[in-house]
């Protein structure tokens, strides 16, 4: 129901010694200069004296630009090389970027797979457990030779239990990816240290950030493209214990395609173009780019017509 013909990132990477902070900046459309238009953001937030754990910057800020776009062969992330945003010093951008391997969509279907959902509600019970056993085992694949995957798009990740499984996954070489809201790495979110500890054992995270006051306030768990869990949960242990949250795990090959593909346009890939189909069984629309308040407004209109 979008035709997406250009979308504009700008990318802003700030070493912090071993680790660094990386963000991903939804640009605007802002008219045309001359022959050329003009893009641009107001989000971009720099903390070089107020980095993870205090550290202090390493280098200048970089930056560069990610643009989807059709150059006749159908649509692609066209990137720009890193150049220096901010700051003084010898620029060091990644060298090998743990983020380009990943933003193509991962579905995996399991022959003889339960496609039954399962469901859990806070506080009635902890929704956090089924994730961190789903967790510990992509761990024991890893430790016995497997390369799994672990793709991850919360707001917040604060919880210690959670956040210990994520790291021990990745440290067993489980390839795990982190997106989480940009805004997260403001100094003044130092009750929210989470991503900090994340950062620390270099588990790959990326903060997004939209225009205005908008949120990356999406739920996706997909555990190696077999399994999703979405629902209202971030990571929190306020989540797991006090909230009213829920959780659902699914392995029905829609979900996983459609989550899985906004998990890669999250991460700064290609989005690609979707339709809503009324009678499929499975639907699933995406805010704000799909409008699903539309969706959900014609359903209650066709329900009050009855």
């Amino acid at each position: 129901n979008v035709r997406y013909d250009k979308r504009v990132f700008v990318e802003v990477y700030q070493p912090f010694g071993d680790t660094a902070i990386r963000t991903l900046h939804v640009a605007e459309h802002r008219g045309a200069l001359g022959d050329f238009e003009r893009w641009g953001t107001d989000t971009i937030e720099l903390f070089p004296a107020h980095g993870p754990s205090g550290r202090v910057a390493s280098g200048p800020a970089l930056h560069r630009f990610r643009v989807q776009h059709d150059r006749g062969h159908g649509d692609e992330m066209v990137v720009t090389p890193w150049e220096v945003l901010f700051g003084e010093g010898v620029a060091t951008p990644p060298e090998e970027d743990p983020w380009d391997e990943v933003l193509v969509p991962e579905v995996r279907t399991l022959e003889g797979g339960d496609l039954d959902p399962e469901i859990h509600f806070a506080p009635f019970e902890d929704p956090g457990a089924p994730i961190l056993a789903r967790i510990r085992r992509l761990t024991e694949r890893a430790r016995a030779g497997e390369r799994p995957t672990l793709r991850v798009a919360v707001m917040n990740v604060n919880d210690r239990e959670l956040e210990d499984a994520i790291v021990e996954a990745h440290r067993a070489g489980v390839a795990v990816r982190v997106v989480h809201d940009g805004r997260k790495h403001r100094p003044a979110y130092d009750w929210y240290r989470g991503d900090d500890r994340l950062l620390d054992a270099g588990v790959p995270l990326l903060g997004v950030r939209r225009p205005g006051n908008g949120a990356m306030h999406d739920k996706i768990v997909l555990y190696d493209g077999a399994e999703l869990s979405t629902g209202s949960m971030n990571l929190e242990t306020g989540a797991r214990f006090e909230n009213h949250e829920n959780v659902l795990f699914t392995r029905e090959p829609t979900l996983l395609e459609a989550y899985g593909d906004r998990w890669v346009a999250l991460a700064g890939g290609v989005h690609r173009a979707r339709t809503t189909d009324d009678d499929a069984p499975v639907s699933v629309s995406f805010a704000p780019d799909e409008a699903p308040h539309r969706v959900v407004g014609r359903l209650l209109d066709e329900a009050e017509a009855r």
